[in-house]
């Protein structure tokens, strides 16, 4: 077998951008015709400068790493990686770097291998969701009904202090598109989301069909009391199966923090719900996806690293969402033809050693496709950066540039909330001005902008928070990491 084209640099197949920009730069000082006058100097040169040609260019690079991948009998997909820094500088304080890491497939949807979808809707029928929420949420289950194909399998699950199977696991029909049990569904009771939660899953469980992608959707407007942690322990165990929990909250009332946790536990997201129109987009778009999914359960396992630590990730395509550090990170479904775009912080530890090589994080990408008879379904991760002191360092790529300013936006209406709740009204004010001053500069967040600055002015006159805008604010700002998702462009 032939040197490949990393191996020609000197790199290994999970080189970075900047690390391939390095090491051709290095070579052609060493190669050049001009500076090195041995016989094999010329053709050496030639041999960089066309590995450079192909892996410098993002598409060729790409589709060099999948050839590879399945010329080894791996599935085709890859795993690349933009940092924040070319390289960590051996000082005596902590250093914080960025990554975008991206996970990759190439292989087109075939319509024979397309899988079945086994959506379960579970309803919170407390009282709180009586007439205008009820009647959205049945519209949903009906819109739900039309978009599903007839191979696509759906159950309705309702709780309050109680569950209840409406619609067991059944194979989609027409008929069902005006099913007299979802009008049926009525109000009544507290909100109790662990009987819900137990009682979608475990229909999830007995449904017939187990190659289907399975998802369960809770829509709610309420907390849910004392039980939290056990909701938490059940969504750990549904992203071990492959099921992945979304959530859509109306109102004001429900409590978000608890829902983005119980979601990024499985892979899924929360979302607030503003209209029917929101809610009938969020089943087309859930239905689409659930269509294309190439690999179920997609998973970081990491090892610990003792020179760096995960303090922050953050899934930012193809949903917006944070998700839990923890030993093993679920990031939801890879479509046919798509990726995976994952925005992660790390703090690196002092005492680096000059001409080194600091580790971020090891670990393993694992996944689940079910086209693959005997699959080797794993990606060994290796993130790292060297320690050197560069005269000239190149600019971050300008999509991670865009990703972490606009996170910046995001984890500003957080701390504004977070001091607003521990009554410290005036820095919840300076830091929701700061955030309303940059949406305002950007046509496309300044409706978003004004909402800010009039909460700004309502705390800064003692008026307090509004709940609902507390929402509308956070959820908009982590909707504004979505656009930049589908620039695919070379680096």
């Amino acid at each position: 077998m032939g040197v490949g084209l990393f191996e020609t640099l000197g790199l290994t197949n999970d080189a970075s951008p900047d690390e391939i920009r390095h090491a051709y730069f290095e070579a052609a000082r060493r190669l050049h015709p001009d500076a090195n006058p041995k016989a094999d100097a010329a053709n050496q040169f030639m041999a960089i400068q066309k590995a450079y040609d192909a892996l410098s260019n993002s598409e060729k690079r790409i589709s060099y790493l999948i050839s590879k991948a399945i010329s080894e009998g791996r599935a085709p997909v890859i795993a690349q990686y933009q940092y924040s820094v070319d390289s960590l500088q051996a000082i005596e304080e902590e250093q914080y770097v960025y990554a975008l890491m991206e996970v990759i497939n190439t292989e087109e949807a075939k319509t024979h291998v397309l899988p079945a979808s086994n959506i379960c809707l579970v309803i919170d029928r407390s009282t709180s969701m009586q007439d205008k929420r009820i009647d959205m949420v049945k519209k949903a289950a009906y819109e739900l009904m039309k978009q599903l194909k007839q191979d696509d399998w759906v159950s309705i699950v309702t709780f309050s202090d109680k569950a209840e199977t409406i619609i067991p696991p059944t194979k989609v029909k027409k008929s069902m598109a005006s099913d007299p049990r979802i009008a049926s569904i009525h109000t009544g009771g507290g909100t109790e989301i662990l009987r819900g939660l137990e009682s979608g899953l475990e229909v999830l469980d007995n449904t017939s069909n187990k190659d289907a992608n399975r998802h369960l959707v809770l829509m709610t407007d309420g907390h849910t009391y004392g039980d939290e942690e056990e909701c938490l322990k059940l969504a750990q165990k549904a992203g071990e199966k492959g099921i992945i929990i979304s959530a859509l909250g109306f109102g004001s009332e429900w409590n978000d923090t608890f829902l983005d946790r119980l979601t990024g536990l499985s892979g899924g997201t929360a979302r607030l719900v503003l209209s029917i129109d929101d809610l009938k987009q969020f089943i087309r778009n859930q239905v689409s996806a659930l269509s294309k999914v190439f690999a179920s359960n997609l998973t970081l396992r990491i090892e610990g690293s003792p020179q760096s630590k995960l303090v922050d990730i953050f899934r930012i395509y193809p949903d917006a969402s944070p998700l839990p550090i923890d030993s093993q990170i679920r990031f939801g479904n890879l479509p046919f033809n798509e990726r995976v775009k994952i925005l992660l912080e790390f703090k690196v530890a002092t005492g680096l050693n000059e001409g080194e090589t600091t580790t971020m994080l090891q670990g393993m990408l694992v996944m689940d496709i079910p086209t693959r008879k005997d699959p080797i379904n794993r990606i060994e991760l290796s993130m790292r950066r060297p320690v050197r002191d560069d005269q000239e360092k190149s600019s971050p790529p300008r999509e991670l540039v865009e990703a972490i300013e606009k996170l910046t936006l995001y984890r500003l209406q957080e701390k504004a909330r977070e001091e607003e709740a521990a009554g410290d009204h005036e820095s919840a004010t300076r830091h929701l001005k700061n955030l309303a001053t940059r949406l305002l500069q950007k046509k496309e967040s300044d409706n978003l902008g004004r909402m800010v600055l009039t909460e700004a002015e309502k705390i800064q006159s003692g008026e307090g928070y509004d709940a609902e805008a507390q929402k509308r604010i956070k959820y908009g700002t982590r909707a504004l990491l979505l656009p930049m998702a589908k620039e695919h462009k070379d680096d």
